[in-house]
């Protein structure tokens, strides 16, 4: 091709590309904060399924959930504490006197839900386990009606027993599928029970951490919220090693484990970096909707790499819960009232680690508010 032609064909071609570029950055404006949400919940589903395997006795030598907490946390800790050594956050690293001890209590309930949850692992599906955790959020406002005296919507009531229904039909107790067969042989039907009524203390649990924190407000920067979480949980994780018989600390016994935790603490990072950017960027129902994707994730991780196939009951039951969770969030928010509305969906509910994003931006009440609006991770992101 002569010089001339690619001269006048150049023109053209930067026209086309400029064309191009300019339709997809169109695109990726109006659709940025869902596909970035729907990608954060990937990551999220990601997190938790590498948890179950580090559980998982069939997939190599199985590790306790203390020791990935304490890993975990630990390692969170450090970090938290060498950033807001290095920021200078106000009043590192206890806080105010007069929120100590609410830290502390928020980073004693937080530590027992995140228990909970990865204990849950080793007797239900990925899926069934995360659709339970959803019950967190429809908890929030009514302990915010009992302790602040927020509005409370006759909708998110409603919404909370059926959900609640929906959690039995996931238990299958006994007494309720007595002539049920179990589809995962290594959990019994009693384990199954004691799981999801753990997973049941450990919801309670953290709509109490939840709620301490919105009662905190303003007065502690959100990193020291996340050290006295990542601390407490290393500390009791660390207690029940030390002192439970059976437990003992033991380092990763092959590059496998290695990979698995690193891969969890990658997955924690980008799960939290990509929901806040989506959520800070569109705050619209089409996003926030996009949160409760990480089901469908955790479906697939089951089916790949376990073989689990839901049951009727667990899919009735896991409809129940998450219907009761969208209508509200979508729905019946603006009922609730005051701060109340968003409680009553996730995108009001603080979550651990959003202040390693946060930056050092000390206590505007306006970077705090965007903070929470996209603070609002399901409960696998602890």
């Amino acid at each position: 091709m002569s010089e001339t032609e690619r001269q006048e064909q150049g023109p053209q071609q930067r026209h086309d590309e400029k064309t191009g570029q300019s339709a997809f950055q169109g695109w990726w404006q109006r659709n940025k904060a869902w596909v970035l949400v729907l990608t954060a919940e990937c990551f999220g589903a990601c997190m938790a399924a590498t948890a179950r395997l580090l559980e998982d006795n069939e997939k190599g030598t199985a590790m306790h959930p203390m020791q990935i907490i304490f890993v975990r946390m630990g390692l969170t800790c450090i970090l938290s504490t060498i950033y807001m050594k290095a920021t200078n956050v106000p009043d590192f690293p206890l806080g105010t006197p007069d929120v100590r001890w609410m830290l502390v209590i928020r980073g004693l309930t937080g530590f027992f839900g995140l228990s909970a949850f990865y204990w849950a692992l080793q007797y239900l599906p990925l899926a069934e386990t995360t659709v339970i955790t959803f019950l967190t959020p429809l908890m929030v406002p009514v302990a915010c009606a009992l302790f602040f005296h927020e509005p409370l919507s006759k909708t998110v009531v409603a919404a909370g027993l059926v959900s609640f229904v929906g959690v039995i039909v996931l238990a299958r107790p006994p007494w309720l599928f007595p002539n049920h067969e179990e589809e995962t042989p290594s959990a019994s039907a009693a384990m199954r029970t004691i799981a999801v009524t753990l997973l049941l203390i450990g919801s309670v649990t953290a709509t109490a951490s939840y709620t301490i924190i919105r009662g905190i407000g303003y007065r502690a920067h959100a990193l020291i919220s996340v050290n006295y979480y990542a601390f407490m949980s290393t500390l009791g994780a660390g207690v029940l090693i030390i002192f439970s018989p059976g437990v003992d600390f033991r380092l990763p016994a092959d590059a496998r484990q290695w990979a698995l935790l690193s891969t969890i603490g990658f997955s924690g990072f980008f799960l939290q970096f990509l929901l806040t950017a989506g959520l800070q960027h569109d705050k619209s129902a089409v996003a926030t909707t996009m949160m409760y994707s990480q089901v469908l994730f955790a479906l697939v991780f089951d089916k790949v790499i376990w073989g689990n196939v839901p049951s009727t009951a667990s899919v009735c039951g896991g409809v129940l819960v998450l219907a009761s969770t969208v209508y509200v969030a979508l729905f019946a928010g603006n009922g609730s009232g005051g701060k109340g509305g968003g409680a009553a969906g996730k995108e009001d509910v603080p979550d651990e680690e959003q202040g390693l994003l946060a930056g050092h931006r000390g206590l505007d009440p306006g970077a705090v508010r965007d903070s929470e609006d996209a603070e609002g991770a399901n409960l696998v992101n602890e």
